[in-house]
């Protein structure tokens, strides 16, 4: 057994000398690189053995080399659980010993609790931290013993747990080393361990076991000896001394290491940034730089079209493939609706490299809001979160209808689950409903049956489950019955018809993450008894931990990442944007349940562990490294001079160490505008500048040539966007044909509709015309009081009539006798729904009855004051009214009225 270390910084080679020897070694070879590199590391294979195969080569990552030696070193299969699989568990844990728990008792309902639980534990295992090491240490730090008991009663559970039934996959490295010492699994093989930047203890154990039953472990090391003492290599010698510290111990051969020097890319200027930006002092580069610049732009979407400009300018000027450029950014997800809004404009195809949150995904709102109907009641916000999901066979009509109704007639709660039908009024106060009400809550009863029956069936099939695996049956058997699949893989072809294929593959990912969530509480729980309650709790934090990827939808478009996740592999030219104070390099985080403070006080009880403010600064030194060497033929590095709600931003040190390597480095200010030659670029773009300069008049040589292009090869697209140059948004009267196609001959109106007309035409258009209404909403208004007192007193009145009497004969024992048997006949007319709902609302009409009785004897009393005696009550104008309309005959014998 023996161990070679290859040392050299990125891009030296050590890859490629790896590849060539294990693919002369005539013996079994073990390739080891991390996870996103796999896939990779086999094409290279593939490629330089020239046939279909890896020519004896097996590629692994740590997790997979387990999951491969453990299934054949372990004979019985147990239940595998991954990160999700133990936020839930932990949710359940949290739930049961809460009251045991002193600090984190508070953060139990957080569903945010379980993950960094998740987090934390698996970074004690990594670490090889015991819960009684916890406790031991809790002794020694007073300020955060209840803290530290907490998480080592949580963690010691958990343990028991998955002891009892599960594999944790955190654990996998622990096994895996014990496998590798009791088989001959790596007798006569060799080990590769390539493009790992750093290894944590458990990762270590695996390679010290490797070290005792392998020919040969070769480790590259992505740093030169001579780089020691630089910041972005820190993290990688200090590995090197634990490797070689382990070897020693274990008597291994340590073969003459190979170290590579620096690469040369063949660009001078890219080869002296990678060896002078760590460097100091530093050198300096004394020509002017073509092939690394620094832009500033005005804001984030003013830096991604200047990102487009120049990716549409490489492929066309340099014949660049777009696979061969790559977008990359610290905080990508800022940049996101910039970069998906402006590159299809360009025309350029793109991949984003990211992981998708599902908890709010329609699909998932649609299960989590069902689940909700029975924990909150069916609220407005929860019923139509539900509807609204896009998962319910209602049509959109039916839906509106429903939601208008609901919002007007003040249903809530249970009435929604109501046996009767729907009769309430869709409004605060009427006399009367006319037809088309009545089919609007014809409808609106219909749509609601037929969203509140499988809900119901639901919560019954729930209510009698009383296991963890009965409510999960119930909430799958849910699913078949609202045909789940079929509509979310209905979603996925309706997004591949359009080209979407990411989306279409998010919708199918989402659809299986639920599924494993579901398998996870089966698993998990079993036969233990749950809540409704805690199988939401439980499902919601699982579902928080799902993370959706992408798979790229093209093989030739620009890459698109995060510093952390670009794939560096022949990138020709690389993009950095968003390079500012604060972002890149990032801040160090402050989150997770162990903070800074925690963490040092721990070490001084003996347990280490990283802390973030350390950890951050050495990754985020390193992650400059490779980002900056990344690109073999172009770099360029933006930041936007403030953010899109105008808050100004400071450049980050990347960039004033830039200027610093390059004095004459390119720089662009995008604050003082385009040159003429930036503007052309593709069709679209090129007229609309050629447009604004038309007009302002200042068309420029390069327009003008680029006029006559568009004129020759795009002249319909080019003659429509000509029009908007003599385009003037003036109101000009109405043909008379389109007001006798509205109107007809005869014109229907009154003083309150000219008084609208002449206030605001399109008001006017937009409420006669089209008949568009306002949302109603059940909430008495002083129009709604004002229409239960006008009421009141013409009932009254005509009544007074009817019996043959004046008001002058009115007195209180009348109004009293007439009070009493026009109050029911009122009461009819007022929304019950909304007098049941509130006693406030109750309270409010209790009142304005008592202000219809004053007013009555008010009104009496004046009349017996007076010789006034009323001829008429509410007297109407028109041609069947009691006051015949005012009719003016307009020019071409059209009449008003």
């Amino acid at each position: 057994m023996s161990l070679k270390l290859i040392y050299g910084r990125i891009g030296s080679g050590k890859t490629d000398f790896c590849m060539r020897e294990a693919l002369a070694a005539h013996k079994p070879v073990i390739y080891l690189v991390p996870e996103q590199f796999t896939f990779t590391a086999e094409q290279r294979i593939c490629a330089a053995v020239n046939v279909h195969g890896l020519g004896g080569i097996e590629v692994f990552s740590f997790k997979r080399l387990a999951m491969r030696v453990l299934a054949t070193a372990e004979k019985a299969a147990v239940p595998r659980l991954d990160v999700r699989a133990k936020a839930i568990l932990l949710q359940k844990i949290l739930i049961e010993n809460r009251r045991d728990l002193k600090v984190l008792r508070r953060e139990e309902e957080d569903v945010g609790t379980a993950g960094a639980l998740v987090k934390l534990f698996t970074e004690l295992k990594r670490y090889q931290i015991t819960p009684a090491a916890l406790r031991q240490a809790a002794e020694r730090i007073p300020n955060s013993a209840d803290k530290l008991l907490d998480i080592a009663l949580l963690f010691e559970k958990y343990n028991e747990r998955v002891e009892a039934k599960f594999a944790d996959m955190d654990d996998d490295m622990m096994r895996l080393s014990a496998a590798l010492l009791k088989t001959d699994y790596l007798a006569g093989r060799e080990v590769y361990i390539d493009r790992f930047d750093g290894f944590d203890p458990s990762e270590l154990s695996v390679i010290k076991a490797m070290l005792q039953t392998a020919d040969r472990v070769t480790i590259t090391l992505a740093f030169h000896p001579k780089d020691e003492g630089q910041t972005a290599f820190s993290m990688h010698k200090k590995m090197a001394d634990r490797i070689l510290g382990i070897a020693r111990e274990m008597g291994a051969l340590e073969e003459e290491p190979i170290v590579f020097a620096q690469k040369e890319k063949g660009n001078p200027e890219l080869d002296f940034l990678g060896s002078a930006y760590f460097s100091y002092p530093a050198a300096q580069y004394e020509k002017k730089t073509t092939c690394v610049r620094l832009v500033t732009a005005h804001d984030p979407l003013q830096e991604v079209h200047a990102v487009a400009r120049s990716i549409v300018k490489l492929c066309r000027e340099k014949g660049y493939y777009y696979r061969d450029i790559a977008i990359t950014a610290r905080n990508i997800d800022m940049y996101e609706r910039y970069i998906q809004a402006v590159l299809p404009t360009y025309e350029i195809p793109f991949f984003m490299d990211r992981k998708i949150s599902i908890l709010q995904h329609p699909f998932t709102v649609f299960v989590l809001s069902a689940l909700e109907t029975m924990l909150k009641g069916c609220s407005y916000d929860v019923m139509f979160r539900y509807i609204k999901s896009g998962f319910l066979r209602l049509r959109r009509e039916a839906i509106d209808v429903l939601e208008n109704y609901v919002l007007a007639a003040g249903i809530r709660g249970n009435t929604w689950k109501d046996t009767a039908r729907w009769e309430a009024r869709a409004s605060v106060y009427s006399e009367a409903e006319t037809e088309e009400e009545k089919a609007e809550k014809q409808m609106a009863d219909e749509a609601r049956r037929r969203v509140i029956e499988p809900l119901l069936q639901l919560e019954t099939a729930m209510r009698e489950g009383k296991t963890a695996a009965e409510k999960c049956r119930a909430l799958y058997a849910f699913l078949e019955e609202m045909h789940a699949e079929r509509r979310v893989e209905a979603y996925a072809k309706l997004f591949e018809k359009r080209g979407d294929i990411a989306r279409a593959e998010e919708y199918r990912g989402v659809y299986n993450d639920l599924m494993d969530a579901l398998d996870g509480v089966f698993d998990s729980f079993g036969d233990e008894k749950i809540s409704v309650q805690q199988l939401y709790d439980i499902l919601r934090v699982g579902l928080g931990e799902y993370e959706t990827g992408i798979i790229p939808a093209t093989l030739d478009g620009v890459n698109v990442g995060s510093v952390d996740r670009i794939k560096g592999y022949n990138i020709k030219a690389l993009f950095v944007i968003g390079v500012v104070d604060g972002v890149f390099p990032a801040s160090p985080e402050r989150g997770g349940l162990l903070h800074d403070m925690d963490r040092c006080a721990l070490a001084e009880a003996g347990i280490e562990l990283p802390t973030a403010e350390n950890k951050t600064i050495l990754e985020e030194e390193h992650l400059i490294y490779k980002c900056l060497t990344m690109p073999s033929a172009f770099l360029s590095v933006s930041f936007p001079g403030a953010d899109m709600d105008g808050g100004a931003r400071r450049p980050s040190r990347i960039c004033n160490r830039l200027r610093e390597i390059f004095p004459k480095l390119w720089e662009e200010n995008l604050l003082l505008g385009l040159s003429e030659a930036d503007k052309l670029s593709v069709p679209r773009i090129t007229m609309r500048y050629l447009l604004e300069a038309l007009r302002n008049g200042s068309a420029s040589e390069e327009l003008c040539r680029a006029y006559g292009w568009l004129l020759e090869n795009r002249r319909r697209e080019l003659q429509t966007a000509m029009e908007s140059l003599s385009y003037q948004n003036e109101a000009r009267p109405l043909r008379p044909e389109t007001v006798k196609e509205f109107f007809g001959n005869r014109i229907t109106t009154s003083v309150s509709k000219l008084e609208r007309q002449a206030a605001c035409p399109f008001s006017f258009f937009a409420t006669h015309i089209l008949g568009a209404k306002e949302r109603r909403i059940m909430q008495p208004g002083a129009a709604d009081a004002g229409r239960f007192l006008h009421d009141f007193i013409d009932i009254f009145s005509e009544r007074l009539r009817a019996n043959e009497m004046q008001w002058q004969q009115v007195d209180a024992a009348y109004i009293d006798k007439e009070f009493e048997e026009i109050a029911p006949l009122i009461d009819r007319r007022i929304n019950r729904y909304m007098l049941e709902s509130s006693t406030r609302y109750a309270f409010l009409f209790t009142r304005l009855k008592s202000a219809v009785r004053a007013s009555l004897a008010m009104l009496a009393e004046h009349m017996r004051r007076s010789r006034f005696a009323p001829l008429g009550y509410e007297l109407t104008f028109g041609e069947n009214g009691e006051l015949a309309p005012l009719t003016v005959t307009l020019p071409a014998a059209v009449r008003c009225g």
